[in-house]
Formats: C-alpha cells, structure tokens, sequence
C-alpha cells in the first residue's frame, strides 16, 4: 500500500473483498498508496474494505497525483487520524472518472469527503452516498471532495440509490476519458444490487 505507480492497473471489474490495511501513522494509504502522473487504476471493486492512516487515506489510493482512477468503486471504511479521507482517493492532482462510494465512515482529522479528502482538479461523473462523511471536530459533509469543480457528480442515499441517469453520467465520463472503454457500469449487476461493470 506504499507503492508508488506511474502503470495501468485493470481490474476487469473484479472485486477484492474483505483486505483491511491498517498504514499506521503513515500517510498515502489505499490499495494504490500513490500513482504518479501517467498512472492508471480502473475497472476494479473494492468491497467489505476497511482503510486506517496519518493522512491522504483512500478507498482506491491514497494519493493520486496526476494519475487517472475510473470506473472504480468502494464499499467501506476510510479512516484517517491526519487530514484528508475519502472514498476513492485521499489526494486527487490528478482525474476521476465515472467512480462511485459507499463508504460507511469517511472520517478525518479535517478534510473528509466521498470522493476525495482534497481534490485540485475536477472529478467527472462520480457519485457518493451522502451522510456517510463524519469528521469528529466538524459537522458532516455532505460535498464529493475539497475545491475546485466538479461536472455531474451527485451524492445518493440509501433509499433512491444510484439512478440510471446517474449511471448513465458515470459511463459518459468513462467513455469521454477513454472512447475505446470496454466495459460500463450497468444497474443491479454488483454486490448487493448496486452498479457492476459489463463489458460494453
């Protein structure tokens, strides 16, 4: 979870289940702990996941600086005893695409959020379960990330779910980062009902 990576990871929709890390006091945790600019994380479900760290603590990675994660999504736990917490990246430098998270508790010194804990560059199609940001010196969030824009990203509940219009927002993100994607996000295919990817 301290790998640092500038290659593509395709997770073909698989799931990883049940992977606990625990970084510690030490910062950029996540399946990916840093991809660097020209990295690439997609495709791939993380699900029944539990994420602790200092800082920069994601579902997906901790710190994504310049890289690019689409078509990913989280279900779980992001923890951070630092600053910056959130369900798919810690840190975003970098783009997010099409994304989504349930995470139960995104919590964080300061600075938690759904998609991302802080964020300087727009996310495009993503979507987070609202109420599941707690930061235990603020109130609750209800926002995807720190700063900047976002285009289409939309928080959800647990009653409505993730919409097709929504699912339809997240695959024209994939599709406009990458026009040759083979696979898209299609409702009811997951774990436990929610959004699954299917080859195109």
């Amino acid at each position: 979870h301290h790998n640092r990576g500038s290659t593509v990871f395709n997770g073909q929709g698989n799931t990883i289940s049940h992977l606990t890390i625990d970084g510690g006091g030490p910062g950029n945790i996540g399946l990916f702990g840093y991809i660097s600019p020209g990295g690439v994380g997609r495709n791939l479900h993380r699900r029944d996941a539990q994420r602790t760290g200092g800082s920069d603590v994601g579902g997906i990675a901790g710190c994504n600086w310049g890289g690019t994660l689409a078509a990913c999504s989280f279900h779980g736990t992001v923890k951070a005893t630092g600053a910056y917490a959130g369900g798919i990246a810690g840190v975003n430098t970098g783009g997010i695409y099409g994304c989504y998270s349930i995470a139960t508790s995104v919590a964080a010194g300061s600075d938690a959020y759904g998609i991302a804990g802080e964020n300087s560059t727009p996310s495009s199609g993503c979507h987070w379960l609202t109420g599941g940001e707690v930061q235990p010196t603020e109130a609750a969030y209800n926002n995807s990330y720190y700063g900047s824009t976002t285009d289409y990203c939309n928080p959800f509940t647990n009653a409505d779910g993730i919409t097709q219009a929504n699912i339809n927002l997240m695959n024209d993100a994939i599709t406009g980062y990458y026009p040759g994607y083979t696979m898209i996000w299609k409702a009811g295919t997951g774990t436990d009902g929610w959004p699954g990817l299917v080859d195109k």
